[in-house]
């Protein structure tokens, strides 16, 4: 588990040291979406690593709304 973490993190280094210049002169909301897509993307990464089976998020959706669909 920890070399997943390190590559990703590795990954996310890079992406911030190129982009840093640019991250902190966007607007503070928008350096809020950068880091939660980073967080996001490094969640997927794991997930898709880590699980020998794939859930597909649409049939995860449709089981988390299904008590909200009238049909």
């Amino acid at each position: 588990m920890s070399k997943y973490w390190l590559i990703y993190i590795a990954a996310a280094a890079i992406i911030l040291f190129f982009d840093y210049k640019v991250i902190r002169s966007l607007p503070k909301i928008n350096r809020i979406f950068t880091y939660t897509f980073l967080i996001a993307g490094m969640a997927i990464f794991i997930y898709t690593i880590r699980i020998n089976h794939v859930v597909y998020a649409t049939v995860w959706l449709s089981k988390w709304l299904s008590p909200l669909v009238p049909f």
